[in-house]
């Protein structure tokens, strides 16, 4: 979508961008409210990309390429900055490393690592 839009496909960029909205509309995954806040952030629409990114901030058991991914993602330019997005992000990660630690605790008392 935004190799197409920076090549000047704007066109062929749209057509992904319309596909990449009715996917995230209907995903049923914990990802769907972060496929939206990515959508809406990159179309401008803050409002609408914070909220959803606070939804997605409700689930759990997510994998990290989730948090790795989110600080650079280019779809997230307009968001990224804002102290809301900053705070909700904080909860995001040290949601991710609360469960990697218990679930590591658990394996290693079952002599699992």
């Amino acid at each position: 979508m935004v190799v197409f839009l920076k090549m000047g496909l704007k066109e062929e960029s749209e057509r992904i961008f319309s596909e990449y909205k009715e996917y995230a509309d209907n995903d049923k995954s914990i990802y769907k409210h972060l496929s939206l806040a990515c959508y809406y952030s990159f179309k401008g629409e803050t409002d609408r990309a914070m909220e959803n990114i606070r939804l997605f901030s409700e689930q759990n058991n997510y994998h990290y390429w989730t948090v790795v991914f989110l600080k650079i993602d280019p779809l997230i330019d307009n968001i990224k900055d804002l102290p809301e997005f900053k705070k909700i992000f904080n909860d995001i990660e040290a949601k991710f490393w609360n469960s990697h630690n218990h679930l590591k605790a658990l394996l290693a008392k079952e002599k699992l690592i």
